[in-house]
């Protein structure tokens, strides 16, 4: 039997609960009833398995590239690579593609994802808090499985096409992860929002690493001519999703038909809503962008995902250009390094939320520390990986490392928007993936500037150093800026905006203020 305490992760079978009434508390032990599932948990699950499918949607076509593009040489036995040089290759043979596109075309189709993704952020935003999260969230998922069916007949068409469709893809997803922060405000209480919120977090890196994995399979295979299946493969599984999405999900506590009253109590009291209080309310704009809390967990975000999204784009081509990795090599290199982070990330995240319950350290100085810590971590095997040159073993365990250590951040400056702004946490994900979004349009390009068609050692060490210039800014930024408290203007979100007694919301206010 597991209980349906501290975590949402846990189920609870046990009912014998002696209540008292008007804590928190209480109302957290007042939910538990034998066999009960909480739809807090159902929600986090299905918001986890969104993340997989947008994700691995996303950047499967940096596997599916490869096998699509010719190699610049006549011989397609034969694979060059700057550290092992002209090769004969087997594998590759499979492995030639159908399209004559160089590499700065390449680098447009991989950016090109990011040009729409950057203009629907804020439109996610509101179309979240003023219409309903639930189908912001599924219809981009659907559309996503949609355009990923379209993806090989586009590509058959010319790149023009290609790239047209990745627009769209942009479009459709940028208001993806404004619903997902909109549904995590309205449902975590915050003493399940850290391991709840890595749980989610890590279907990304789990989506990267299964996609990457399965694209090269199926892109070096034959089945279905071999890289169209990665997209026909991705868009049946996005469909699937829908399918289990649309009956089970709901807006909010207050919406959900099945939820015991139990329940729905616990949460709106954990999260001081009053139950008259309106789930959807006005976006404090002027509130968001003029707080220093705020732009130093943006600014910090924006610097971390500078690397990643150049990452998930590129790694494929690093290991293969530099240390001639075929492509079922590459896709799994390229995800081990996303399954292991997850794993990093959820099991810090338990100790992270424990030390915090236990009050053995304020939440601003664990989001700070961990932050840090992986900073610190990342930024020297980034620097090891560039100085490593040919030697192909320091090179694989030093960038699988430093990726699984980024693990460390969902816990903390990850998590800290809805520490800061939990009613306001689906505009602040807009606001951050707009900046993040112009770091993934300059990634591959700037790939492209300083490595050029093939590459040399010396040309991946700057991008590396980079990455590591820009991570340590950022960090240094949340650690002297960073707030772990809910901001007061986003606390009126809750209580005296809505809550009628007005002794009642300074009440609700102050008890907030002893749990920061």
């Amino acid at each position: 039997m597991a209980k349906q305490s501290g975590s949402s992760l846990h189920v609870n079978v046990n009912p014998d609960v002696s209540p008292t009434h008007g804590t928190s508390d209480s109302l957290h032990y007042r939910a538990k009833r034998r066999c009960y599932i909480p739809t807090r948990l159902v929600l986090v699950v299905l918001l986890f398995l969104a993340n997989v499918m947008t994700y691995g949607m996303r950047v499967n076509l940096s596997i599916a590239l490869v096998a699509m593009v010719k190699e610049n040489n006549t011989d397609v036995h034969q694979h060059y690579s700057y550290c092992k040089g002209l090769q004969n290759d087997t594998h590759r043979a499979d492995e030639a593609g159908q399209f004559d596109w160089d590499i700065g075309i390449q680098s447009v189709i991989l950016s090109s994802f990011y040009y729409g993704y950057l203009f629907t952020q804020i439109p996610g935003s509101c179309t979240s808090v003023y219409f309903s999260a639930k189908w912001t969230l599924g219809l981009s998922v659907f559309f996503s499985a949609i355009l990923n069916f379209l993806t090989p007949l586009a590509a058959n068409h010319g790149y023009i096409f290609l790239i047209g469709t990745r627009v769209l893809l942009g479009l459709v997803q940028g208001v993806y992860f404004p619903a997902v922060f909109h549904l995590l405000g309205l449902w975590l209480p915050p003493r399940e929002r850290t391991s709840s919120y890595s749980f989610v977090a890590a279907g990304t890196c789990v989506g990267s690493t299964v996609f990457l994995f399965i694209s090269g399979v199926l892109a070096s295979s034959n089945i279905m001519q071999g890289w169209p299946s990665v997209f026909y493969f991705s868009g049946i599984a996005g469909i699937v999703w829908c399918l289990m999405w649309f009956p089970l999900a709901y807006n909010s506590p207050s919406s959900h038909p099945w939820i015991s009253e139990t329940e729905k109590e616990y949460i709106m009291e954990s999260l001081k809503w009053n139950k008259r209080a309106k789930q959807r309310h006005k976006v404090p704009w002027s509130s968001l962008l003029l707080s220093i809390p705020v732009w130093s967990a943006l600014i910090c975000q924006v610097c971390s995902e500078f690397g990643f999204f150049l990452f998930l784009a590129e790694t494929p081509t690093y290991f293969s250009n530099i240390h001639g990795f075929n492509l079922s090599q590459s896709g799994f290199l390229s995800g081990l390094p996303w399954i292991l982070q997850p794993l990093m990330g959820v099991g810090v995240s338990l100790i992270a939320e424990y030390i915090i319950r236990a009050k053995l350290a304020r939440v601003v100085v664990v989001r700070k520390g961990l932050s840090l810590t992986g900073m610190i971590i990342q930024c020297s095997l980034f620097i090891v990986t560039a100085n490593s040159n040919c030697n192909t073993l320091v090179a694989i365990t030093c960038f699988v490392t430093a990726i699984t250590f980024g693990g460390l951040y969902s816990p903390g400056f990850y998590v800290n928007r809805l520490d800061i702004a939990p009613n306001s946490a689906g505009v602040l994900s807009g606001m951050v993936n707009v900046l993040t979004t112009l770091g993934g349009i300059a990634g591959p390009l700037l790939v492209a500037l300083i490595v050029g068609d093939e590459g040399s050692v010396s040309e991946w060490k700057v991008v590396f150093w980079i990455i590591s210039g820009l991570l340590f800014v950022g960090v240094v930024i949340f650690v002297f800026f960073g707030s772990g408290q809910q901001q007061s203007w986003d606390k009126e979100l809750a209580t005296s905006s809505f809550v009628a007694d007005e002794n009642t919301a300074a009440l609700l206010a102050g008890n907030d203020a002893k749990d920061s």
